[in-house]
């Protein structure tokens, strides 16, 4: 019995396959096979129900598999304090970041990152939440900055970044005419159902029984944006959304959505008992940068910066 046999057990209770396990923890699928049997015989107990499909672990399996969680984390954690104590930490570390922090967020969280462990190697993904929290589980990325909210999911946990609310947006030439647009009378340019965000939009719109003429869906902001623009039609998006795209905040003007308030909480997730004192570097890098740029456009997002914010910070200081 070795960690590594702990690690493809921990895998295949999570991926019921060892066709997948293999292929995300990038062995051979007898490399699977014996590690269980391994496991197997060194307990004297059989771990996995190979009968079924998709596969199940036995009672005794399950316990070990906690078992296992439990010796991981520990060792995860004493590696990350001895890291941290001599700044020396080396190795791989994958953050996955949600579409719509690549401009301001990304760069200073990837910056904080590289200058005080330089021997770590840093990489990036870019992806919709909920795919985030899948790579995430599945151990193709360390830490994910998802909009999925605060859930509660099984072997991870999530500390909240900001909560954000929806805002409206139209063309500012319709402002700026004085015509006080009422955003329901105009055709509606929306974000697609396949995103979290779309869905909590659209469920928004038919609970408050709103069906304004859909000239277009998209998949971005910049999209959305573009199309209220030259269209001119209206939006509901985020402040985040919005400032990372590359538009000039004269072209565009924020109203009142025809809804009641609604928020988004974007939020730091990574497996149960991992990387906590990353998380708490993360999450102080990406609320000042947040906080910088939201100052730059105060006057132009009628939103009290202050109340986006967890109060007191989720993290003490002395996490480890």
């Amino acid at each position: 019995m070795n960690l590594n046999h702990l690690r493809i057990l921990r895998s295949l209770a999570s991926t019921q396959s060892m066709v997948r396990t293999a292929s995300l923890l990038d062995i051979r699928k007898s490399t699977v096979s014996q590690a269980i049997s391994t496991l197997e015989d060194n307990l004297g107990v059989t771990l996995l129900d190979r009968s079924k499909r998709p596969l199940k672990l036995t009672r005794a399996g399950v316990m070990a598999n906690q078992s296992a969680i439990d010796i991981l984390n520990v060792i995860n954690d004493l590696k990350n304090e001895i890291g941290h104590a001599t700044e020396s930490v080396r190795g791989e570390l994958r953050i996955g970041f949600i579409d719509g922090l690549e401009s301001f967020v990304m760069p200073a969280v990837i910056d904080a990152l590289a200058g005080k462990w330089p021997e770590r190697t840093l990489k990036t993904r870019t992806a919709r939440s909920d795919f985030l929290l899948d790579d995430l589980r599945e151990e193709r990325i360390d830490i994910a900055i998802s909009g999925q909210g605060m859930e509660t999911l099984d072997g991870v946990e999530n500390y909240e970044l900001i909560s954000e609310p929806l805002i409206a947006v139209v063309p500012s030439s319709m402002i700026a005419d004085e015509r006080n647009p009422d955003c329901v009378t105009l055709p509606m340019i929306k974000y697609n159902t396949d995103f979290p965000l779309g869905r909590t939009i659209d469920a928004q719109m038919k609970r408050c029984q709103l069906s304004p003429r859909i000239l277009a869906t998209v998949d971005s902001t910049q999209g959305l944006v573009s199309l209220v623009t030259s269209m001119q039609a209206w939006a509901v998006t985020t402040p985040l959304s919005i400032l990372d795209t590359p538009v000039n905040l004269d072209h565009i003007s924020v109203i009142p959505t025809p809804f009641p308030l609604t928020t988004r909480t974007i939020s730091i997730w990574h497996r149960t008992g991992e990387l906590k004192s990353t998380v708490q570097m993360i999450q102080r890098t990406a609320e000042t940068a947040i906080r910088i740029r939201l100052g730059q456009y105060e006057g132009k997002l009628p939103i009290d910066i202050d109340h986006l914010f967890p109060t007191p910070m989720m993290l003490p200081d002395n996490t480890g």
